[in-house]
């Protein structure tokens, strides 16, 4: 997945950041960290240019019965597609069923090091 134009600009709860009206950006490590909380935050089929971007979450993950080893399979799919992922180092999931929401933890290789996630779904 290539978000390269994007994801230099820095963002700020998803909005765009200046400074001294001029276009805060990101780079190294902390652009890593957007650019793959980014991809994980766009749902496939939102885009109406491209819907075949993003993290099959309705399409697949938010469906009853799906096992731990099928959200694995695409977590890992996905993840290891983004452009500046070397490797997945580490990834488990977690489930609340009395919340109903699931927490995915993972760490990935970049050329900036090792990055560490977090996130709920």
């Amino acid at each position: 997945l290539n978000l390269e134009v994007l994801m230099n600009i820095l963002l700020n709860e998803n909005d765009i950041t200046f400074r001294n009206n001029k276009l805060e950006t990101v780079r190294g490590e902390d652009e890593m960290v957007q650019k793959i909380n980014c991809c994980l935050g766009s749902s496939r089929e939102d885009w109406f240019l491209d819907t075949t971007l993003g993290v099959p979450y309705f399409q697949q993950l938010y469906r009853k019965g799906i096992t731990r080893e099928e959200v694995l399979a695409i977590f890992l799919n996905y993840i290891s597609r983004i452009e500046g992922v070397i490797a997945i180092t580490y990834m488990d999931v977690t489930f609340d069923t009395a919340k109903r929401t699931a927490t995915l933890d993972f760490k990935v290789r970049t050329k900036d090091g090792v990055l560490d996630f977090s996130r709920d779904f």
